[in-house]
């Protein structure tokens, strides 16, 4: 069962989606603090932290077009611009 704070992240991300969308999107991650007390890092629990995060980043680009793909795209738009 998910913990308000995952439910949270989750919503935020919602929120974000469509004033991020088309070119960034919105990703819930897991972000992982590791208990050192040299670094001053400390936690209760067995060593690690666990905090829900919300990153965004570029989706990646679609995948090239095959060659069958592109001759038919082309005669696609062909016919399309036959009827116009």
């Amino acid at each position: 069962m998910a913990g308000i704070s995952e439910r949270l992240a989750n919503q935020i991300s919602a929120q974000l989606m469509p004033l991020l969308s088309p070119k960034y999107v919105a990703l819930l991650a897991k972000r992982f603090v590791i208990q050192s007390t040299e670094l001053g890092i400390t936690a209760s629990g067995p060593g690690r932290v666990l905090y829900p995060h919300i990153d965004y980043s570029q989706p990646p680009p679609p995948p090239a077009l095959t060659e069958t793909e592109k001759l038919w795209a082309s005669e696609r738009l062909r016919i399309e611009h036959k009827s116009s």
